[in-house]
């Protein structure tokens, strides 16, 4: 037989429209398809989600903590007709309470897939609590029918293989034949969700005084992560909980490509501090960790319920913007012991409504005012106030959190040109001031929150482009076509046409800036023309932006210089023209050639006829290069790293408007 492969018809939340989520070697996750990077927030409790009495097994009534098995029945209302259900009705309480986290914008969730000997001991994929090689294949295909609904919401799958009761329970904590089992059942029956990670164990490691199994050292932490490795064809995201320090599974060698982190205080002051300094320490030891918060607080309270304090205050300064202002890729909430609906009892979600706005307010800030996160830096020594968060990517966009209580006037300094400013009120999710510009004149002074200054808030600080060419004439500008004297076009091959760079593509050549740009921001859009001349009259339509021409270069077909290709196919590709060098994402340096094509990472262009956006970003080696809001080609350590920007008539016609620059 066949079958067709077409463009995905699925949109919104739906993460069939983004395709799979990867780690790339940076931060943050990436989707295949759609190239967008991911910020997650959610629920880490309760940790036995699963243990769901319509789930088919005897673990409802084998004498194991019974007392804990759920019913999700608050949630039952919030199942809508057209939803999964199973055996004449079964599921609606978990698939409602699936509903209703969306519902409040959330995008992920945490469980264990075995407790067996741990906190709660009724969910496991086996037949029975005490056989392990027997697979409930009727329970895990119920699992499966949450899981498909969690990814038809945009839910993050967060797989907790073990606890710290049982990390010892199969094969003494060793890679046996009951552990590849457990493994390889989850790998087969899960593995192709779009959104997941594999956490090796919920506080893991030598942990308590007493371990009820044996604790999992060093080794054997290291050769679980390699079997997922190994065995995983998804390669998803590998993590681990802390239990135990990370120290040893830091390095190139080590197959963990992130962390969990938990933290231990009541008022979740050491979240921030705990982010930074993971996240230091893997970039420090050759290996760029992707780290999410998703046990913050103490075991007893942690998120409390919205009737015991709805504000949230501490939650939401010290622990949602302390993690992502520090750069953690997201937060799971957990729920303490002290009161109800905790890690264990929970079955309404509504306990914590307030909670769960105050999270998606974070993540419509990001979203909304399209924050490059993921090309972003913790930066709190750029403020006098010890209290501020800063998140930045450094002379462009700066977002600084202000916590409550008395603050500093708010100042950015050694930045030059025009800012756009916004405050954003975290608690309610609303905008009091949106787009006020200042000038910076080495350094920005702000001032002071526009209400409510005891309150926190939110500061957006954002360079404004300026135009690079005027759509008047060619001002800045020089003209080179092939074997002419400068600014000699007798057949316009260059023309300014109602504001925009008209180029009929029948000689070969450039507009070049008289101006040198070393760290800068350029941003234009472009869409193709009819015409084409030889000798490209059956070949591709092709152009270019070329850029880091070295000062004193002479004029030719090509100069020196980093390329962003716009060809059609091809747009965004890295072409090193005359032994330009560059390392690549792979890790490996180029080596000197007349021409060298690094082919982009994923296709974003839209089709012939459309305007496309393409935006190059270069600082200090680094270059990125963005179709249509996505990153599609990066490369870094550039041999050149200053220079002149040009953008070539290659035997195609082109249209390019809203040519715009920041310098950085």
């Amino acid at each position: 037989g066949s079958f067709n492969i077409g463009p995905t018809d699925k949109t919104g939340r739906d993460l069939r429209a983004k395709g799979r989520l990867q780690y790339v070697g940076k931060p943050y996750l990436q989707f295949a398809e759609s190239g967008e990077f991911f910020m997650k927030a959610g629920a880490d409790a309760p940790e036995n989600l699963l243990a769901y009495s319509d789930f088919d097994g005897d673990f409802a009534s084998d004498g194991h903590k019974d007392h804990f098995v759920k019913t999700w029945e608050p949630h039952v209302k919030d199942w809508q007709a057209g939803d999964p259900t199973w055996q004449n009705g079964k599921g609606k309480g978990l698939i409602g309470a699936m509903n209703y986290l969306a519902s409040k914008g959330m995008n992920a969730f945490s469980f264990l897939p075995m407790n067996i000997a741990g906190d709660d001991q009724n969910v496991f994929p086996y037949i029975s609590y005490d056989v392990y090689d027997r697979m409930d294949v009727s329970k895990l295909d119920q699992w499966e029918i949450i899981f498909e609904h969690a990814d038809r919401h945009g839910m993050f799958l967060h797989f907790k293989t073990s606890e710290v009761e049982n990390q010892g329970l199969l094969d003494n904590g060793d890679l046996g034949v009951q552990r590849k089992l457990y493994y390889r059942e989850l790998i087969a029956r899960f593995g192709h969700h779009l959104a997941l990670n594999w956490n090796i164990g919920e506080e893991n490691g030598k942990w308590l005084a007493q371990h009820p199994t044996p604790f999992q050292t060093t080794t054997q932490r290291l050769a679980c992560a390699q079997y997922f490795y190994d065995n995983d064809p998804y390669q998803h995201h590998i993590v681990i909980h802390n239990g135990q320090p990370f120290y040893d599974l830091l390095g190139p060698e080590s197959k963990y490509t992130g962390l969990s982190i938990q933290t231990n205080r009541e008022d979740f002051a050491n979240v921030h501090s705990a982010v930074l300094k993971w996240r230091k320490l893997s970039l420090e030891t050759g290996k760029n960790w992707a780290n999410a918060v998703d046990e913050p607080g103490d075991h007893r309270y942690a998120v409390v319920p919205d009737d015991v304090d709805p504000d949230h205050d501490d939650a939401r300064q010290n622990a949602l913007w302390g993690a992502l202002m520090a750069g953690a890729w997201g937060i799971e909430w957990y729920f303490g012991y002290e009161h109800r609906e905790s890690d264990l009892t929970l079955q309404d979600w509504r306990s914590r409504d307030n909670m769960w706005s105050q999270s998606f307010h974070a993540l419509k800030f990001f979203s909304e005012n399209k924050i490059p996160f993921w090309d972003m830096e913790p930066m709190d020594e750029l403020t006098s106030d010890p209290n501020d968060y800063v998140f930045a990517r450094k002379g462009d966009v700066y977002v600084i959190y202000q916590k409550s209580g008395i603050k500093d006037v708010a100042k950015i300094p050694g930045v030059n040109g025009v800012f756009e400013i916004t405050w954003y009120n975290p608690r309610s999710g609303e905008y009091e001031v949106r787009g006020e510009e200042l000038i910076a004149n080495v350094g920005l002074t702000i001032g002071t929150p526009p209400m409510d200054h005891q309150q926190d808030w939110v500061l957006l600080a954002r360079k404004k482009f300026s135009d690079v060419f005027s759509g008047r004439d060619f001002s800045g500008w020089y003209l080179y076509l092939r074997d002419r004297p400068r600014n000699d076009d007798p057949k316009n091959v260059f023309q300014v046409s109602d504001q925009m760079l008209h180029i009929s593509g029948e000689e070969f050549g450039y507009m070049m800036t008289e101006k040198i740009y070393s760290n800068f921001y350029l941003k234009l859009e472009f869409k193709w023309g009819d015409k084409k001349w030889p000798p490209r009259l059956n070949q591709k339509r092709d152009s270019g932006i070329c850029y880091h021409v070295p000062e004193g270069t002479t004029d030719k077909i090509w100069p020196k210089s980093l390329e962003c290709q716009i060809q059609e196919g091809d747009v965004g590709d890295i072409w090193l023209i005359d032994s330009t060098t560059v390392r690549m994402t792979n890790g490996l340096r180029t080596q000197p050639k007349n021409f060298q094509r690094i082919v982009k990472m994923r296709d974003a262009e839209k089709p012939n006829g459309e305007w496309n956006t393409v935006e190059v970003i270069s600082i200090d080696g680094h270059n990125r290069h963005i179709v249509n809001g996505v990153l599609v080609a990066e490369s870094f350590e550039a041999s050149e790293r200053e220079g002149r920007i040009l953008i070539q008539s290659e035997g195609a016609e082109v249209f390019y408007r809203d040519i715009q620059i920041k310098e950085l």
